[in-house]
């Protein structure tokens, strides 16, 4: 029998199963650095399945292990996110949250229940070709993220994995399809923190005040301009201002205005460029008007850049898996960000998306309290990167740990 058969009827066999773990693990959703519950849930699985782990690692991660016949054998690593998101669930499922407040509104669920599928596969696979490592990561959604706290921690260090890989779960692509690319796949996401301050007073008297609530609306409109007139048409930019505060009466004109946003950027030179472009803006409409500001800018996640090789491992299994027509070559990388870009800088992998959107009706996008999946993808999106995993420790790499 071909392996890729071996994994894909092992999957099936799981399939039930990987849907009972999502949906508990969806009944428990918790936020990012405290997804203790869940953590225990995994660890308890793990070791039913008979996985030696490690706990509380970079906070609440859990790393699985199953090594090969002969330990020295090369290391290939699947990485899974944990957390949730503080969204109150309003899907009405049976299954639905029961953390007050929070969700898993983007899939980590079908992520960690695909993790577990995988191990339960890797155990019954006689002589594999190399160790299996198992990176159940918290904090995907809040900055700075568990990806660069996992590192940190020497995980990479200790287990020396050659590449990694991962599924998102994707409700805007087809149930049975998978969306690969090669090289960059998201985009670096920073955010800022800008206060206006002026002079507040009557709103009938502005003469004798400094409004910083003016000044801030021309200060967003400046930014737009950087995107329209400074950035390269055919360089991916967004300047949002996500947040504006300010003032508390009709009448009264505030001392200080804040706004928060975020900067996506495909480019490390834009990357670069946009602090000091967006201070520039905002001193040419406050220093006129006699007005002051803080401006404070935080980098976030680095943008997501698959290997090509790597890439070609991943589809080539997810042919064989799902069928070469349900491999979708995406031509346009996307503006949200990731933090499985930091295992990328680290070590060469791939992260694709799985198709699960519904086969009627309109689907439902990610962060939305309406979130849903189709989880009849599950079982084969487990099967895809397990035999990703053979297929790199088949291949072998020259390529360092």
């Amino acid at each position: 029998m071909d392996m890729y058969n071996f994994f894909k009827e092992k999957a099936l066999l799981l399939a039930e199963q990987i849907i009972n773990w999502r949906r508990h693990l969806h009944t428990i959703p918790e936020q990012s650095f405290f997804e203790k519950e869940t953590s225990l849930y995994i660890e308890k699985v793990l070791k039913e399945l008979g996985v030696d782990t490690e706990m509380n690692v970079a906070g609440t991660g859990v790393i699985g292990f199953i090594p090969a016949d002969d330990i020295n054998m090369p290391t290939v690593a699947v990485r899974a996110d944990m957390d949730a998101l503080p969204i109150v669930e309003k899907t009405g499922l049976p299954y639905a949250s029961k953390n007050e407040g929070f969700m898993h509104a983007c899939g980590h669920d079908a992520h960690m229940a695909m993790a577990l599928g995988i191990a339960g596969i890797w155990k019954e696979v006689k002589n594999p070709p190399g160790n299996l490592l198992l990176i159940f990561q918290p904090a995907e959604e809040r900055p700075p993220g568990g990806a660069i706290k996992i590192i940190e921690s020497g995980i990479l260090d200790k287990y020396k994995p050659r590449a990694i890989f991962a599924f998102h779960v994707n409700p805007l692509l087809p149930c049975g399809q998978v969306g690969v690319k090669k090289g960059v796949l998201t985009a670096a996401a920073d955010r800022f923190v800008l206060k206006v301050i002026g002079k507040g007073g009557h709103g009938a008297s502005p003469h004798c005040c400094i409004d910083p609530i003016v000044i801030a609306s021309n200060i967003v409109q400046g930014w737009q301009q950087i995107v329209s007139r400074v950035s390269d048409p055919l360089g991916p930019l967004v300047i949002t201002a996500g947040s504006i505060h300010g003032g508390s009466e009709f009448n009264i004109i505030p001392e200080e205005v804040e706004i928060k946003g975020t900067v996506r950027t495909l480019s490390r030179e834009m990357r670069s460029k946009i602090p000091s472009l967006l201070e520039e803006v905002t001193r040419g409409y406050t220093a006129p008007f006699g007005a002051s500001y803080k401006f404070e800018y935080f980098k976030g996640y680095p943008p997501l850049i698959n290997d090509p090789d790597m890439t070609g491992i991943l589809a080539k299994a997810a042919a064989d898996i799902f069928g070469a027509k349900n491999v979708i070559w995406l031509d346009k990388p996307t503006m949200g960000g990731e933090d499985m870009a930091y295992f990328l800088e680290t070590i060469p992998g791939c992260y694709a998306y799985l198709g699960v959107g519904p086969e009627k009706g309109e689907p439902v996008p990610w962060h939305s309290s309406f979130f849903t999946l189709d989880e009849k993808a599950l079982h084969l999106g487990t099967a895809a990167l397990a035999w990703s995993c053979y297929l790199k420790l088949e291949k072998g790499s020259s390529k360092p740990g």
